[in-house]
């Protein structure tokens, strides 16, 4: 199914005139992610891969951990969001034929870019903390089950401060990495544990970087409202000069 969607995207194009009659995959380059997403969409947990493991360490004091293959491979599956997002911009209006006309029109790109930025122009702080909150559980989510592993084997009282086998205290991690407040209170010591909390920086800082963004706009006055403040600071001026 995967590759149809492509091969029939492809032939939309070229009924538009956006591609070559002769363009194929290959040449438009979109076979490479084609076949990613067929890969992605291919990883799921098996039950033949039941109770398989693999060892690591931890880096925080080298100890001695095991990873279970299907809860790396559920966290790979949480990747798929990416298709119900794409699913959600190709079911707005910024994405409609009459969209990629006026775009065609004015000479620039219809595609998921134009319609983040339009959607983010539209509504600023609704596009930031629904990105937002998504965000959350899914890096919690994986923070869980690269942290799990500790309190497999060691004593869980020695542990409790770090317990990131609740969920909460994962989703905790998060929201502090996001809000690059970084108490302290709970960090990572595996390796895939930091991967994980690296994304999630880059994924805060951006986040932060559009929630400034959000609140500029949503503070900035309009055209009518800059008039009608200048005018009530001229009629304040005149009361004062009165008295």
């Amino acid at each position: 199914m995967t590759g149809i969607r492509y091969v029939l995207r492809l032939e939309f194009k070229k009924k538009r005139n956006v591609m070559p009659n002769k363009a194929t995959l290959y040449s438009t380059g979109e076979v490479k992610y084609m076949i990613a997403e067929c890969i992605l969409v291919f990883i799921h947990p098996s039950p033949f891969l039941y109770q398989i493991k693999f060892d690591a360490i931890t880096l925080y004091d080298y100890s001695d951990i095991f990873y279970y293959v299907n809860d790396i491979l559920n966290m790979i599956l949480f990747l798929r969001i990416f298709i119900i997002l794409r699913v959600v911009l190709l079911n707005t209006y910024w994405y409609t034929n009459r969209a990629q006309r006026l775009c065609e029109m004015y000479d620039c790109e219809s595609g998921y870019i134009f319609t983040i930025k339009c959607m983010m122009k539209e509504s600023p702080a609704r596009f930031v903390f629904v990105g937002l909150f998504i965000s959350i559980p899914i890096f919690g989510y994986w923070i869980r089950v690269a942290e799990r592993p500790i309190i497999r084997t060691v004593d869980r009282k020695e542990e409790l401060s770090f317990d990131f086998d609740s969920y909460f205290n994962s989703m905790w991690n998060v929201i502090i990495t996001i809000s690059t407040v970084g108490y302290g209170d709970y960090f990572v010591k595996t390796l895939i544990g930091r991967i994980v909390i690296f994304f999630c920086s880059i994924w805060g800082s951006f986040i932060v970087s559009l929630m400034v963004v959000a609140m500029t706009n949503i503070l900035e006055m309009s055209f009518l409202e800059q008039k009608a403040y200048h005018v009530l600071k001229r009629l304040r001026a005149r009361d004062k000069m009165r008295k």
